[in-house]
């Protein structure tokens, strides 16, 4: 469960626990990652945190090796793990900012599912779900490589299922709109947006971490068996206005 120390993927790696799965929250934030682990344990389930980099592939092979030491195996993985800041328009755009996005964002998905598929194939069975955005469907965005590396999220988790899927492995992508989290305050919250977008929204608030949450879990379970390679927006309807 990378990024599970906070927002979507912290409730995420609650529900996840209290349905009886064994979770290794990765995260670069170890203060905020141990609570979470703590919180789970204190409610009765069974969590451990594991700083990892997820745009560094050797934190990613220590994090997946420390899951395999604590586990036995990988099951699900959730790549969650994301940066998620305002940035200048493309032609302001520094390459510095553009690079550490996309690192997190798009490089720390491949790194996190190359580590794991390997377990994964041997065992015959996996489920993967992918955290992008529901920005990939427009033109408008608070940051183009957010947006961008999100695309390149959806379609890395079409193709892990086109060369997987018949080795029992299953990839899915989930397209949050906007979800209340301390990602989004800092985006929609400083730009002072974030009511003007909740007005465009059918469903009349914001997401909640937990209903990303239910849908992820519907995805790693196997109620989801047929679906695999495909890619579910929730964000309220406004998509579909």
């Amino acid at each position: 469960m990378t990024g599970g120390a906070s927002g979507i993927g912290e409730s995420i790696a609650h529900l996840l626990s209290a349905e009886g799965g064994r979770v290794l929250i990765a995260d670069s934030n170890e203060i905020n990652g141990q609570r979470v682990a703590n919180e789970i344990r204190s409610a009765g389930g069974n969590a451990e945190f594991h700083y990892t980099d997820v745009s560094n592939g050797e934190s990613v092979t220590q994090m997946v090796s420390s899951c395999i030491g604590e586990t036995g195996t990988v099951t699900v993985l959730v790549n969650a793990a994301g940066r998620q800041v305002p940035t200048e328009l493309i032609a302001e755009l520094e390459e510095d900012e553009w690079s550490k996005v996309m690192d997190v964002n798009a490089k720390g998905v491949f790194l996190c599912t190359k580590a794991v598929l390997p377990h994964m194939v041997e065992a015959g069975d996996g489920r993967i779900i992918n955290l992008g955005s529901a920005s990939v469907l427009e033109g408008a965005t608070f940051s183009a490589p957010y947006s961008v590396s999100k695309a390149a999220v959806e379609m890395l988790t079409k193709v892990t299922s086109s060369q997987y899927r018949r080795k029992g492995i299953r990839a899915n992508c989930v397209l949050p709109g906007l979800i209340d989290t301390p990602g989004s305050q800092q985006v929609e919250g400083i730009l002072g947006t974030f009511d003007e977008f909740v007005s465009t929204i059918p469903a009349g608030r914001a997401g909640l971490p937990a209903d990303v949450a239910q849908l992820v879990l519907f995805l790693a379970s196997d109620e989801s068996y047929f679906i695999s390679g495909s890619s579910f927006v929730i964000d309220g309807g406004r998509n579909s206005r």
